[in-house]
């Protein structure tokens, strides 16, 4: 119970913080609101306009009503034709330029973040943030969004009419929908689980990628192909089988609510149908109201994938938030720049660990144990050893790129510590 509060807390979080996003577009925000909720709403018109074509002019003969039914269909395509135009251009403009705020957003923060983040989250993995992960964001407040509003003004209209059109068929044919949404929740929270877990591997991936683009001719030097060729293997299939996962729960959302769909639809054919055969209803009435039944369904399984966009959106914008809410390099304003008399560099006792993850554990590894050193001003020093014996460790720890486990490294008789991190680079 505890967890599902959290998550809930999680998307609450999530949510107003991609709506922020979009506070700086609110007039473009609000014209394309005002489209789809005409565009929307011109729904149900049709199916009523459907009824008088049939029951007024073929079954009764209504001439006038032919001759001006041409003007009136298309002057309402022009009209939806306009308002789709300006809820699709406005919505398109809105999403590139929400792409270009986070990317600038993600530029900034990475550019203050401190050295020792980047030891942990590697390069591929920082650039499918930038890159899937802001799509997937992209595609949460643009289409999902523009889905969420202009089709559930569709089925309000397509409602309306049906109701109008006929009550009684009418509650027979959309008192099941509903139970479409069952589904809909359940596989849209089964796909966020796996969409992340996908975008996660897919960011290790291409860390491995470009390893192994940039360590290519030691790999051959010393005849590790098959090794990295393992490792790659390894990791595409955990993150094939994240999105085949992510997918399968998508692809049942669809023909499940097509199978509820179809359930209500043969209802109202039963009972209608019969209902036309005893001259209780008219034809054009009983078609009209098939329309109307018809046209909604369009509506209905596009809310139902909205839902599953939703999820991935929140998934890829919970890893944009890891980013983003990082701990910033400290900028020690506190500690004065005091000139630096003498440059030998000395290490007291100095050990670091690394911390990695396995099976969600962390593990803290050492890199150096009980470093002692001392290099006089002036003097040249190489530093050796085998991989992963901490060389570039050791340097980091000079530059105060990541700071000590235990002990404490001097330049002369000051500690790095006491020396402001802009004055000391």
């Amino acid at each position: 119970m505890q967890k599902m509060k959290d998550d809930k807390g999680k998307k609450l979080y999530s949510i107003k913080k991609l709506l922020f996003y979009l506070a700086p577009y609110k007039l473009y925000l609000t014209v394309a609101v005002v489209c789809m909720a005409l565009f929307g709403a011109s729904e149900g018109v049709i199916p009523v306009l459907l009824r008088y074509v049939l029951d007024e002019v073929f079954q009764s003969h209504n001439q006038s009503l032919l001759y001006t039914l041409p003007f009136i269909l298309i002057g309402f395509a022009l009209f939806r034709a306009l308002t789709d135009f300006g809820q699709r251009f406005t919505m398109a403009y809105i999403s590139h330029n929400l792409v270009k705020d986070i990317r600038e957003q993600l530029s900034s923060k990475i550019l203050k973040l401190s050295p020792s983040y980047f030891l942990y989250a590697g390069t591929g993995n920082l650039l499918s943030r930038l890159t899937s992960d802001v799509a997937l964001v992209k595609n949460l407040l643009t289409e999902s969004l523009v889905s969420l509003i202009r089709d559930t003004i569709r089925v309000i209209a397509l409602v309306v009419a049906a109701l109008y059109l006929d009550w009684k068929l009418a509650v027979l044919g959309v008192v099941i929908f509903p139970f479409g949404m069952l589904p809909v929740y359940f596989f849209g929270t089964w796909v966020r689980k796996y969409a992340r877990k996908a975008q996660s591997y897919l960011g290790k991936l291409s860390s491995l990628f470009a390893e192994m683009i940039q360590g290519i001719k030691v790999i051959k030097i010393f005849n590790q192909e098959e090794l990295e060729r393992e490792k790659f293997s390894r990791e595409n299939k955990k993150i094939t089988s994240f999105f085949i996962k992510s997918d399968f729960a998508r692809s049942l959302s669809g023909p499940v609510n097509e199978v509820l769909a179809s359930i209500a639809i043969s209802l109202v054919l039963l009972y209608g149908g019969q209902s036309v055969i005893a001259g209780t209803r008219s034809a054009g009435q009983f078609m009209a109201f098939l329309a109307a039944l018809f046209l909604l369904y369009d509506p209905f399984k596009k809310l139902g994938r909205v839902y599953t966009q939703f999820q991935q959106g929140l998934s890829g914008a919970d890893r944009l938030y890891e980013v983003l809410n990082a701990k910033e390099e400290p900028q020690e304003l506190a500690l004065k720049e005091t000139p630096i008399k003498e440059y030998s560099i000395k290490f007291k006792e100095v050990s670091f660990y690394y911390s990695v993850e396995d099976n969600t554990k962390k593990k803290h590894t050492p890199a150096l144990l009980d470093i002692n050193l001392f290099i006089p001003e002036g003097s040249k020093v190489a530093i050796v050893g085998q991989s992963g014996a901490g060389k570039t460790t050791l340097v980091y720890l000079i530059a105060r790129f990541i700071e000590p486990t235990k002990g404490d490294i001097f330049i002369g008789d000051t500690n790095l510590k006491d020396i402001n991190i802009s004055y000391l680079h």
